[in-house]
C-alpha cells in the first residue's frame, strides 16, 4: 500500500494521508488555497506568499528559503540560508522572458536565437551550444 487514510478539505484538495511506511502527512492551505505548510513525520515546512500568489518563503529545519521576483513575475533571486551549503543564485531576462543570465558563484550567459525565443548557447564553465 502507496499510502491510506487520505484526508480532504471542505472543496476537495487533499490535505493529509499516511503513507504506507506509518508516516503521517499534513498540509495547511490559507484562503486562497495556497499551501502555508505540510509536515512529513517530524519535520514541518511553511510556505510564505506575497500579494500576488508567488511563493517568497519556504522554511524547515534545515533551510530558510527566500524568493523575489521582478515585475513581471520572474524569479530573479534565489537565498537558501540556514544550514550548509548555503547559495544564492540570480537571473536576469529580456523583454521577452528569455532568461540571458544565471549566477550561483560562477556566471552563466545565455545567448537566444532572434526570432525564435530558442536558447543558441550558454557560455560558463562548461559552454553549451544548441542546435
Amino acid at each position: 500500500m502507496v499510502l491510506s487514510g487520505a484526508t480532504y478539505e471542505p472543496f476537495g484538495g487533499v490535505n493529509g494521508w499516511t503513507w504506507g511506511d506509518a508516516t503521517t502527512s499534513a498540509w495547511a492551505f490559507d484562503l486562497r488555497g495556497l499551501a502555508t505548510s505540510h509536515s512529513l513525520a517530524s519535520d514541518t515546512r511553511t510556505q510564505g506568499y506575497n500579494n500576488v500568489g508567488e511563493l517568497i518563503t519556504l522554511d524547515d529545519a534545515r533551510h530558510d528559503l527566500d524568493f523575489d521576483y521582478d515585475a513581471l513575475s520572474r524569479l530573479f533571486d534565489f537565498d537558501a540560508l540556514g544550514a550548509a551549503p548555503l547559495t544564492s543564485q540570480d537571473f536576469s531576462y529580456d523583454a521577452n522572458g528569455n532568461r540571458l543570465s544565471f549566477t550561483e558563484g560562477v556566471s552563466y550567459a545565455y545567448t537566444v536565437t532572434p526570432n525564435s525565443n530558442r536558447v543558441a548557447t550558454v557560455a560558463g564553465p562548461t559552454p553549451r551550444i544548441y542546435t
